[in-house]
């Protein structure tokens, strides 16, 4: 049993990196889209004239950082719970600490990602009311997982 869920994580641990690395990538191709370096897509890019010069710039560089610090936050985690599986845990501090640096980062991304077109000129800074939600939850679900491993390590001092 214990093998067969090793297995089972470690296939998903596999798709969570696979589609990880396509969503760092499609997150970078569309931040160069913004800047208009390269021109790989044929896409208006940022307006950088006007009001608001340092709020696009610090909207474009958040969203891009937080994007692939949440990517590779979800890999690191995952990849720590098929290692623990196999030594015959399910919990770590060290993945209660990813798991708070990714509810943060998952904040700015959502939050930069709502207001990413005022890089196009939207004249607007919005918060949505999801992006608070779904941070609430994701929180929620660190809380439990820092729960669950305060509770493994008191079994563990019982026995």
């Amino acid at each position: 049993m214990e093998n067969e869920l090793s297995k089972r994580m470690g296939l998903i641990s596999a798709f969570v990196i696979f589609f990880g690395v396509l969503n760092m990538i499609a997150l970078l191709l569309r931040t160069e889209s913004a800047i208009g370096i390269w021109g790989i897509w044929e896409t208006a890019s940022a307006s950088w004239d006007g009001e608001h010069h340092a709020l696009k710039i610090v909207i474009l560089c958040a969203y891009a950082l937080a994007g692939l610090a949440l990517n590779v936050l979800a890999m690191m985690f995952m990849l720590r719970s098929v290692k623990l599986m196999k030594s015959g845990l399910f919990f770590s501090k060290a993945n209660v600490v990813v798991l708070r640096w990714s509810v943060l980062a998952y904040f700015v991304y959502d939050l930069c990602a709502d207001n990413y077109n005022i890089l196009y000129g939207m004249p607007k800074f919005v918060v949505q009311s999801d992006t608070i939600f779904l941070t609430c939850i994701l929180l929620g679900f660190a809380m439990i997982y820092n729960a669950g491993l305060r509770m493994s390590e008191e079994n563990k001092l019982t026995i």
